[in-house]
């Protein structure tokens, strides 16, 4: 689990905190910026964590049992390796939801961290004029869209 999580979340986290900071860049409040990244990160972690633990995950199942099965007992018949293969097969899906599940948390706790800035910048605009739009200048590439 640990590999797929910290990979797919480090990748969840910034592509939320550009695709945030981008698409929020006049949103003055937190919570709406919050809910959002919440949201985005979650499904994008969980998604990407799914998508690379599937097979490395249902060739490491068949690996263990066949050992276990194994090391009980002698005869290697192709019956012991079609049971591998259901068993792998009917569980695959709930080992996946392990792992997702595991990927969406801790990217829902990377996320407020990464937006710290985002937010203290929104946080700093209310105290100073809080009846003025806000604006993110720093999101300015000085380059045209695309």
């Amino acid at each position: 689990i640990s590999p797929v999580v910290d990979r797919s979340v480090p990748i969840a986290v910034i592509t939320t905190r550009q695709l945030i900071s981008k698409d929020f860049v006049t949103e003055v409040d937190e919570q709406k910026i919050l809910k959002s990244a919440y949201l985005m990160v979650q499904y994008l972690a969980g998604s990407l964590a799914l998508v690379t633990c599937k097979e490395p995950l249902r060739v490491s199942m068949s690996n263990h049992l066949r050992l276990l099965i194994q090391g009980n007992s002698e005869q290697q018949s192709a019956a012991i390796e079609h049971a591998i293969q259901v068993i792998c097969a009917d569980n695959l899906d709930l080992a996946c939801s392990v792992v997702e599940k595991a990927a969406t948390e801790r990217a829902a706790k990377d996320v407020a961290e990464a937006l710290s800035g985002l937010l203290a910048l929104r946080t700093k605009h209310k105290e100073r004029t809080p009846n003025q739009p806000f604006f993110d200048g720093s999101q300015l590439s000085g380059r045209p869209f695309g």
